[in-house]
């Protein structure tokens, strides 16, 4: 697959494509949010770290809702934090929209937490 024509930016909501998966990885095409850092994202690494979505609402601590039409999504849908994957540029299908500030920060305070950084 060729890249897309332009970079990803963190914050942004793209469909990529995550097969091949192993065990309880998130697969098949799906909306994910750029959580990485734009020099990442914009250097020719061609690697970005994601954060995948789903729309089956389970309410978990390590889980950010977010509700249409932030993102570009048409379904209430929540980032699945623990999921968090770095992966090849070739994987992005397009772009579907923007997560605001609070979506973000939200997912910050849970990756924090869940990879035991400090605040």
């Amino acid at each position: 697959m060729s890249n897309p024509p332009r970079p990803p930016l963190r914050g942004e909501v793209w469909d990529l494509r995550l097969d091949p998966t192993e065990g309880h990885e998130q697969g098949g095409v799906r909306p994910c949010l750029i959580i990485s850092h734009d020099r990442l994202n914009q250097s020719r690494a061609e690697v970005i770290v994601i954060v995948p979505m789903s729309t089956r609402l389970r309410a978990l601590a390590s889980h950010v809702v977010v509700n249409p039409p932030e993102g570009g999504l048409t379904a209430p849908s929540e980032i699945m934090c623990e999921h968090l994957r770095s992966l090849s540029t070739d994987r992005l299908i397009r772009y579907l929209g923007d997560v605001n500030r609070t979506t973000i920060t939200s997912v910050e305070v849970v990756l924090r937490r869940l990879l035991a950084l400090s605040p």
